[in-house]
């Protein structure tokens, strides 16, 4: 969205470059926040992503990684939010996190859930060049659906 799009969207609402005061409703408010947060989006050249996965577990009971794409140059990329669940099954664990080189990094999950509970994280974590985004499920059974999704934005490096 550019200047003019935020600017004439503006306009749509009582008291824009009037001097006509009153208190917004509750659906004027959210709009005046979403154009608020595309303006900042704009400003700092973020680029939003969501990624997502369906897999079926085939390791059954034991611990199975699924790993993204690896991550392009020139962007470094901020994970805030990343939801994992297994429809069919309890898990005795999931956590999602990245892998750098032959390092493995985490940065949320670890705790058990009953079928069709999501994993949720929300936070930062921020992955670079060549990371390895991956989800690990331990528990459930062999062909389990498995739903990975990690959202997000990228800023040009």
């Amino acid at each position: 969205m550019g200047d003019t799009d935020v600017k004439q969207a503006a306009t749509q609402f009582p008291g824009f470059g009037n001097g006509y005061t009153r208190k917004l409703t509750n659906e004027e408010l959210k709009v005046y926040q979403h154009l608020a947060n595309l303006e900042t989006v704009r400003i700092n050249r973020f680029i939003p992503f969501a990624w997502y996965k369906h897999v079926a577990n085939k390791a059954g009971t034991g611990a199975e990684d699924f790993e993204f794409e690896i991550l392009k140059p020139g962007f470094i990329y901020v994970v805030t939010s990343a939801v994992l669940v297994d429809i069919n099954n309890t898990v005795t664990y999931s956590w999602m996190g990245f892998k750098r080189a032959a390092t493995k990094f985490v940065f949320g999950g670890g705790v058990p859930a009953a079928a069709g509970d999501p994993v949720e994280w929300a936070g930062q974590a921020f992955l670079q060049e060549g990371d390895i985004p991956f989800a690990r499920f331990s528990g459930g059974a062999a062909n389990d659906d498995l739903y990975i999704w990690i959202y997000g934005y990228k800023i040009k490096a």
